[in-house]
């Protein structure tokens, strides 16, 4: 007599289900990524013909950002900056950045020449959005294949 402990529909290894739900994760995120990013690029492919000029950071805050999950914190930084466009001098808000800055620290920023009030310090288009969720959806499908591959029984010995 031979007493087999989980059927037919044991499985080895970690559970199919948890490994097609995390392989879905990360193809809904990469897919997710894939659009935001998508629409950021073709609004930077928008800005390739604005001019450049010279902007000057005017104020600097410092922002202290507490983790919810660990007992640490970090900073990071909210940057006014002042650019000068036909003798019209214009401001510009970057927020929510990791690298410190100065009042009176220079850097370039294109701005828009049909309304100069617009302007961005992303001198050119970025695409490393397409490295990074494509390498996401790959694992993501990898883990849903062997999800699969491992939920089909064995062929049973008589």
């Amino acid at each position: 007599m031979i007493i087999r402990i989980g059927g037919s529909g044991h499985r080895r290894g970690k559970s199919w289900n948890f490994l097609f739900t995390l392989g879905m994760f990360f193809v809904i995120g990469a897919l997710w990524g894939f659009w935001s990013g998508t629409e950021a690029y073709q609004e930077e492919l928008t800005q390739v013909d604005w001019p450049t000029t010279q902007a000057t950071v005017t104020q600097v805050d410092r922002i202290r950002e507490f983790s919810a999950t660990r007992p640490s914190s970090r900073y990071y930084y909210d940057i006014t900056y002042a650019y000068s466009v036909d003798g019209d001098v214009y401001t510009g808000f970057l927020e929510h950045q990791s690298a410190q800055a100065s009042v009176g620290d220079t850097f370039q920023v294109k701005y828009n020449p049909q309304a100069p009030e617009q302007s961005t310090d992303i001198l050119e288009p970025t695409k490393e959005y397409i490295l990074g969720n494509g390498i996401l959806c790959m694992a993501g499908i990898t883990l849903v294949v062997m999800s699969v591959r491992r939920k089909k029984p064995r062929p049973q010995e008589p």
